[in-house]
């Protein structure tokens, strides 16, 4: 009898265990699939191998992202506008110019 509650508590703690490493590992990975919105600037355009652009937050926090040829053509250092990106993923970026033509103030 001793033997078996032994083995339960033990199956009790392992699981407690595993179930708190599951939850931070999931906890992490669920920060880094957040889709990230933010007030930023073009600030530098690389045409290295591979394409990618900088941005500069307006808190001056600097971002560099891999994008594809037609996202690095249609990127223009300068631009100001919103930033979208998921983790280390660029999603895009629209200038504040095209937002302001779809206004009908």
């Amino acid at each position: 009898m001793a033997e078996f509650v032994h083995i339960a508590v033990f199956l009790v703690l392992a699981g407690a265990f595993v179930y708190v490493i599951v939850g931070a590992v999931s906890g992490l990975a669920s920060k880094e699939r957040k889709t990230v919105r933010i007030s930023a600037r073009v600030s530098e355009k690389s045409d290295g191998e591979p394409l990618s652009v900088k941005f500069e937050t307006d808190g001056g926090e600097v971002l560099s992202f891999p994008v594809t040829k037609s996202e690095f053509e249609d990127l223009n250092a300068g631009d100001a506008g919103t930033l979208a990106y998921r983790g280390e993923a660029f999603l895009g970026f629209m200038p504040d110019s095209l937002a302001s033509k779809g206004d009908k103030s």
